[in-house]
C-alpha cells in the first residue's frame, strides 16, 4: 500500500515525558482508505509508533490523524535557522533559482525578511492528561528552495591548489603545481592512501594490481564485452602487468584534481537507491612519469584520464545529513587552503576514506563505486565503473548506471533501437521526471551497459512514436518558454540522454568529455557545472540552461536549514512511501495506554524525497 503525507505538524511539550520525549508529532495522509490505526515509522533513524486510536498524544480515535511522542532538538533547529539568516545577510543571498531536473528555468528574488515567509502558528492546546502542546513551525520549511549563502569553492567543489596540492596530504609524482614538492605519498588524500584503505588489511599492493589487471584483459559485464586497454601498463614504471610485487605503490601516476561534496544526492534516488546520505568524491588526473615534461610546474605530463573515488557518506538519518550539510557550509567561514580549512575538510573526508568506515559494506570500505573517464589508454573516450566485490574483495568491472549498452541501443540505427524506443515510451513519465532507473534487463534482453565509448557531441536518440508517449507534460516537468518549448518526444529523448553517463559528458551539456579537467592547473571546470546555455543537440528549437553547482548549492542549504519534518526529508506527493508488514521492532506501550497485538505496518520516513535519479 502506497501512502502520501498530506500534513505533518510538530508540537513542543510544556513538560517532557518521563522517558525524555519532548515533542508530539501528528500526521494526516492523503486519500487513503483502510489505513491501519497504528503505523510504525522510521523518523530520523528511530522507529516510532503513530496511532489513531485515541492514545496519547492522539486526540481522537479514527479521525485520520496519526500521532506519537518523540524526541526533537528544537534548540538546534532554531540555531540553524538563525545561522542561515546571518549568512544570507552577509552574502546578500537575495536570489533563488528554479530547476526542472538539471535545467535552470527561472530565477526569483528572495528575502529572508518577507512577512509572507512567516508560517502560520496554531494556538496552544491541551491533551487529556494536562500536557500543553505548543506548535513549532520552522520558518523556512515551506519555502520551495533556499538561496545559496555559502562559498561554493569552499563548500561544494574544492579545486584550490592549496588544497589539492597540500604537501602534507597529497602526492603528485610530476609536481604539476610547481611548488617544488612531490608531497606526501602516504598523505590522507593521496591516491595510494585512498586505494590502500579500501583494500583488505595489508593487501593494498595486490588490490591495486588486481584493479589494473581489469584493463589488461577482456572483461564481460551483463554479457557486454569491454576490450582490453593494455596501454595502462605504460603509465606504471616497473610494473610488468603480471606480478603485484613489481607495482611501485609509492609512485602511482595520479594527482588530486578536486574534492567534491555530493550531498545533493541525499535528496535524490542515486543509482536507484533511496535513503542515500550522499557522497564525498575525490577526482584524480593521470600523469605520465615517462614524459620529458614530468617536471615541476609543467602541464605537459598530464594525460586525458580521470579516476573518481565515490564514497557513500556514513549515516543517512535526517540529523546526520543535516549535521554533515552544516559541516560543509562551515568550511565557508575558513580561509580556503589554510591549515585550519584543510584540517576541517579532512575531518569530513576521514569519515569515508579511512579503513573500516562502513563495516557492513565490502572490505568495510565506504566506497560506492570507482569511475574512470579517459582517452589516454586508447581511442575513443571511454567510461568505466568498478565496485568492490564482496566475494573476491577486488575492484571489479561493473555496469555503468543509467546507461544501456551504447553499441546496441544508443543510435537511431542501432540493432536494439526498437527496444530502446519501447523503453522510452513505457517509462516516459519517469524519464520526464528524472526518476527512472535503467534496469539490467528489459523485455528479456540484457540492457544496462558495461562501458561507454563516446565522442564529442554524442547523444542518445531512438525512433519513439509520439502516439505512444504522453500527450502533455506531467506536473513534475517545467520549462523556460523564453528558451523555446520542447515537444514531449524531444524532451523524453533529452532527459534520458542527459542522465546517461556518456552524454552528460558530451552532446547534451556541450561538454568536452570531462567536467573536471585533468589537463589544467588550477583545475578548470565544465560550463555544465559553472553555467552554460546549450542548443538542443537533436535539432529541436530549444535552448537549455545548466548551472549544476548552483543547483547543488541550493540543495545543500535546504538540507542544512530545513527541519526533519520538511518535504526535503519527508515523503510527499512526489514520493509516496510504501507500507509493509512490520517485523521489528516490537513496540511495548505503557499499560495505561494499550497493549497492541494486531499486526502493524511500517513506513520508512528516513527515505528522502526523491526528485531525480541522476548521480553524475
Amino acid at each position: 500500500m502506497s501512502i502520501i503525507v498530506n500534513k505533518i505538524v510538530i508540537f513542543r511539550l510544556d513538560v517532557p515525558r518521563k522517558d525524555g520525549k519532548n515533542a508530539a508529532i501528528m500526521i494526516t495522509f492523503e486519500g487513503v482508505k483502510g489505513l491501519p490505526s497504528v503505523i510504525s515509522i522510521n523518523f530520523d533513524g528511530k522507529t516510532i509508533a503513530l496511532n489513531d486510536e485515541g492514545l496519547l498524544p492522539d486526540e481522537e480515535a479514527g479521525d485520520g490523524v496519526h500521532s506519537a511522542f518523540l524526541a526533537f532538538d528544537f534548540d538546534k533547529q532554531v540555531k540553524r535557522e538563525e545561522s542561515f539568516k546571518r549568512r544570507a545577510v552577509a552574502t546578500r543571498a537575495n536570489q533563488v533559482s528554479e530547476f526542472s531536473g538539471r535545467s535552470l528555468i527561472d530565477s526569483q528574488l528572495f528575502s529572508i525578511f518577507s512577512k509572507s515567509r512567516e508560517p502560520a502558528s496554531l494556538p496552544p492546546r491541551s491533551l487529556r492528561d494536562g500536557t500543553t502542546l505548543i506548535h513549532f513551525a520552522p520558518p523556512f520549511d515551506d519555502v520551495p528552495t533556499l538561496p545559496i549563502a555559502h562559498d561554493e569553492t569552499r563548500s561544494l567543489m574544492i579545486t584550490d591548489p592549496d588544497v589539492t596540492a597540500d604537501s602534507g596530504r597529497t602526492f603528485d609524482p610530476c609536481d604539476v603545481d610547481g611548488d617544488g614538492s612531490l608531497g606526501n605519498v602516504n598523505g590522507a588524500w593521496s591516491f595510494k592512501t585512498l586505494i590502500t584503505n579500501m583494500a583488505p588489511p595489508g593487501s593494498g599492493q595486490q588490490f591495486t594490481h588486481n584493479w589494473l589487471r581489469e584493463w589488461m584483459t577482456l572483461q564481460t559485464v551483463n554479457t557486454f564485452d569491454i576490450l582490453a586497454r593494455t596501454n595502462i601498463q605504460n603509465f606504471f614504471p616497473g610494473w610488468d602487468g603480471v606480478n603485484a610485487s613489481t607495482l611501485d605503490m609509492n609512485s602511482l601516476p595520479f594527482r588530486l584534481l578536486a574534492i567534491v561534496n555530493r550531498i545533493d544526492l541525499a535528496k535524490t534516488s542515486a543509482y536507484g537507491t533511496t535513503g542515500n546520505p550522499g557522497e564525498i568524491r575525490f577526482v584524480f588526473g593521470l600523469v605520465d612519469q615517462n614524459s620529458g615534461s614530468c617536471s615541476s610546474g609543467n602541464l605537459g605530463s598530464t594525460r586525458q584520464m580521470t579516476v573518481i573515488f565515490e564514497y557513500g557518506d556514513i549515516n543517512g538519518s535526517c540529523t546526520a545529513i543535516k549535521d554533515r550539510a552544516n559541516q560543509w557550509i562551515d568550511l565557508s567561514d575558513l580561509a580556503l587552503g589554510s591549515p585550519a580549512y584543510n584540517a576541517a575538510l579532512q575531518i569530513i573526508t576521514d569519515d569515508v576514506t579511512q579503513q573500516n568506515a562502513v563495516p557492513s559494506k565490502p572490505n568495510r570500505s565506504a566506497l560506492n563505486q570507482l569511475r574512470t573517464n579517459e582517452i589516454a589508454l586508447s581511442f575513443p573516450w571511454q567510461l568505466r565503473e568498478f565496485v568492490i566485490d564482496a566475494v573476491s574483495t577486488n575492484l571489479i568491472s561493473a555496469t555503468i548506471k543509467q546507461t544501456p549498452d551504447p553499441d546496441m541501443f544508443r543510435s537511431f540505427f542501432a540493432p536494439g533501437s526498437a527496444t530502446m524506443a519501447l523503453y522510452m515510451e513505457q517509462n516516459a513519465i519517469d524519464i520526464l521526471c528524472e526518476s527512472h532507473v535503467v534496469p539490467e534487463l528489459f523485455k528479456g534482453l540484457h540492457f544496462l551497459g558495461s562501458h561507454a565509448d563516446y565522442g564529442f557531441g554524442t547523444i542518445w536518440i531512438s525512433p519513439t512514436n509520439p502516439a505512444n508517449l504522453p500527450s502533455t507534460f506531467p506536473a513534475c516537468h517545467q520549462t523556460n518558454v523564453s528558451l523555446g518549448t520542447p515537444s514531449v518526444q524531444g524532451e523524453v529523448r533529452h532527459k534520458f540522454s542527459l542522465n546517461t553517463c556518456d552524454d552528460c559528458h558530451s552532446g547534451e551539456t556541450n561538454t568536452a568529455f570531462t567536467h573536471v579537467k585533468p589537463g589544467t592547473f588550477p583545475t578548470a571546470l565544465s560550463g555544465f557545472l559553472t553555467g552554460i546555455v546549450v542548443n538542443d543537440p537533436a535539432g529541436e528549437p530549444v535552448k537549455r540552461k545548466f548551472n549544476d553547482l548552483l543547483r547543488r548549492g541550493q540543495i545543500l542549504e535546504d538540507l542544512a536549514v530545513k527541519s526533519c519534518i520538511s518535504d526535503v526529508f519527508i515523503a510527499g506527493r512526489s514520493d509516496p512511501f510504501v507500507l509493509s508488514p512490520l517485523t521489528e521492532p516490537v513496540f511495548r506501550f505503557e499499560p495505561s495506554e494499550a497493549d497492541f497485538s494486531k499486526q502493524r505496518q511500517k513506513a520508512d520516513f528516513s527515505r528522502l524525497q526523491q526528485r531525480h535519479t541522476f548521480a553524475h
